[in-house]
C-alpha cells in the first residue's frame, strides 16, 4: 500500500506548518495528487436579522481560500492537485470528502479552540470527532507549544511506542508504506505494572524480535523501556529522543470509550510538541 493521494483539510491556522514541504516529503512515498480542502462554518455567513444570508461574505472567503490555494499549487510540482471550498459543518465535510476522493492520509491543519469544560484539555470538536469516526489514517499537524519548531521532513525520525495491541500493530506495519523516508524509529513501551524478571526478558524479546524486524526491511530501530504512567513517559520520550512525529494506533471499537476516559492515544495526540499520526 502506497501514499498515493492526500486530503489537506485547513483552516489556514497551521502556525509553523510548511505545507508545500509536507508534501513533498509525502511525493517520496508515491504521494501524487492532493486534495486540498476549506470549510467555511455556517455560522459566519449564516442568516442575520434584517439581512439574510450573507452571500457576498461567502464569495469574499471563497476568493481568499481560492488565493491561498492557487499559491500553494504553485509549489507542488508533479503533483495532481484538486481543491474544494464548502460551506457548512466541517466533520461530516472532511469525512464526505475523504471518502469520495478515496484519500490514503488525511492531513489536518486545524487550530481548534479548547473551549468545552469536559474536554478542556483536548484538542477542540471537530478534531475529536474526527480521530473518532475516521476510517482513514490522520496526520495531525497543528501543535502551537512554546519553542516547537515544526521540521521539513516530518517522518525522518518517529516515535513508536506500542502496547501490542491488534491496534498498535496495525500502526506499526503502516509505517512501512513510509519507510522510504523514515531514517529512523525509536520504539517504546512503558510498563505499568510490576512485572517478574522472567515477564521482564520475555518483553525484551518481544521489543527486541520488533527492531530485528524493521532493521531486515530497512528501517534502522531502537527500543526503549519507560515505567510510569503512559501518556507522561511517552512524552519524556519525546523530551529524550526528539522525534519528528509520534504514530499510534486507535481501536475503532473503543474509540468513544477512549476519548470519554482519556486513553494515551488521544493524550499523546494533544500533549505531544511533534505531529501525530493517527492510524484507525
Amino acid at each position: 500500500m502506497r501514499v498515493e493521494k492526500v486530503l489537506y483539510a485547513t483552516n489556514f491556522k497551521e502556525g509553523g506548518i510548511n505545507v508545500a514541504d509536507t508534501l513533498k516529503e509525502l511525493q517520496n512515498v508515491g504521494a501524487r495528487e492532493v486534495v486540498f480542502l476549506h470549510v467555511i462554518e455556517r455560522e459566519k455567513v449564516a442568516f442575520v436579522p434584517y439581512g439574510g444570508y450573507l452571500k457576498e461574505e461567502e464569495e469574499r472567503l471563497k476568493a481568499i481560500a481560492n488565493i491561498r490555494f492557487e499559491n500553494w499549487i504553485r509549489k507542488l510540482d508533479g503533483f495532481n492537485c484538486k481543491e474544494y471550498i464548502k460551506v457548512g459543518n466541517p466533520i461530516p465535510i472532511i469525512l464526505s470528502i475523504a471518502e469520495k476522493e478515496d484519500a490514503d492520509l488525511v492531513m489536518l491543519g486545524l487550530a481548534e479552540k479548547r473551549s468545552f469544560p469536559f474536554f478542556k484539555k483536548s484538542y477542540g470538536p471537530v478534531i475529536r470527532s474526527l480521530v473518532q469516526r475516521t476510517v482513514k489514517p490522520l496526520l495531525l499537524l497543528d501543535k502551537k507549544m512554546p519553542g516547537f519548531n515544526t521540521p521539513k521532513k516530518i517522518f525522518e525520525h518517529v516515535l513508536f511506542p506500542t502496547d501490542w495491541s491488534p491496534a498498535s500493530q496495525k500502526a506499526f506495519y503502516y509505517l512501512f508504506n513510509l519507510k522510504n523516508i523514515i531514517k529512523k524509529i525509536d520504539i517504546v513501551n512503558v510498563i505499568r505494572e510490576k512485572l517478574s524478571l522472567k515477564e521482564l526478558r520475555e518483553l525484551r524479546k518481544k521489543l527486541e524480535e520488533l527492531c530485528a524486524y524493521s532493521i531486515n526491511r530497512g528501517l534502522n530501530a531502537e527500543l526503549h523501556f519507560y515505567t510510569g504512567e503512559v501518556t507522561d513517559e511517552i512524552i519524556e520520550a519525546i523530551k529524550d529522543y526528539h522525534p519528528t512525529s509520534v504514530t499510534m494506533g486507535t481501536n475503532k471499537k473503543n474509540r468513544l470509550k477512549e476519548l470519554l476516559f482519556g486513553s494515551p492515544c488521544y493524550k499523546v495526540s494533544e500533549y505531544a510538541p511533534v505531529p501525530t499520526l493517527i492510524v484507525p
